[in-house]
């Protein structure tokens, strides 16, 4: 049965990414208010927590998941994908791997760049996409705008950079029995 949430803002301002991981990861900790540490499986390359919030978790940061972290199981899994020609091959070793690593109710949150990459926008479709065929289904997805430029130019608009995470949650867990 799927537990009713208060929603998460689909849009965060913040311009710093410590902070905003910060607040998706306390939202989603199934442990939070509990006297329980949180597993946590980091597969990034970027150190987004601060020492407040390592210190609430049980982190094993990798980038190696076939490893020790692959006999291990997480409440909490947090992806990176990668902005290069390996995108496809990672992408998919990683999301095969990842439904077994996770604990029932465990959450999967991705960060996502869009890119160009021999002239096509890779990214966002790609994950959902690959998720969708790991046993995944998108439950929210957080825009994270880090950058903004107003364009000063008599054409109107704004030009704004942003990142995405993506929480999914393993279909299994909620299929009825």
């Amino acid at each position: 049965m799927i537990q009713p949430q208060i929603s998460f803002p689909s849009i965060i301002d913040n311009t710093n990414i410590k902070t905003t991981f910060g607040k998706i990861i306390n939202f989603f900790d199934p442990f939070r208010g509990k006297n329980r540490k949180t597993r946590v499986l980091d597969v990034t390359n970027t150190h987004y927590w601060t020492e407040d919030n390592i210190k609430l978790y049980d982190v094993t940061k990798t980038n190696n998941i076939f490893g020790f972290a692959k006999d291990q199981r997480y409440n909490i899994i947090f992806f990176e994908t990668p902005r290069n020609k390996n995108f496809d091959e990672v992408l998919e070793t990683h999301m095969e791997s990842f439904n077994d690593m996770l604990f029932r109710q465990g959450i999967l949150v991705v960060r996502i760049t869009d890119f160009r990459y021999l002239g096509h926008l890779r990214g966002s479709y790609d994950v959902k996409v690959s998720a969708d065929r790991n046993g995944f289904y998108l439950s929210d997805v957080i825009t994270y705008k880090n950058r903004t430029t107003y364009d000063e130019t008599p054409q109107p608009g704004v030009k704004i950079s942003h990142s995405y995470f993506m929480i999914f949650k393993r279909m299994c867990d909620y299929v009825k029995n």
